[in-house]
């Protein structure tokens, strides 16, 4: 996953060359997008969707989740990761 690898969704194959124009290495498709989907949720302070990934991750929010996060996002960072 670190190096030059590319995952083909439609084949289920991996190769070490870009199969198409578009083709993300799989470290840029399966973690760095992930990751970025998440920051941008956050910095949008969108409660519906950070309740969702929370409960996909079988994380509780305390119930002053919301005030934490419109005072620092920082400190909601840091009761989701506890």
């Amino acid at each position: 996953m670190w190096g030059d690898y590319y995952f083909d969704t439609k084949k289920k194959k991996i190769f070490d060359k870009p199969f198409h124009d578009k083709a993300k290495p799989m470290f840029v498709q399966f973690i760095l997008e992930s990751v970025w989907k998440v920051y941008e949720i956050m910095k949008e302070k969108d409660m519906e969707k950070i309740g969702k990934i929370a409960k996909a991750m079988k994380i509780d929010l305390p119930d002053n989740y919301q005030d934490l996060l419109n005072k620092d996002s920082n400190l909601a960072l840091n009761v989701i990761k506890e």
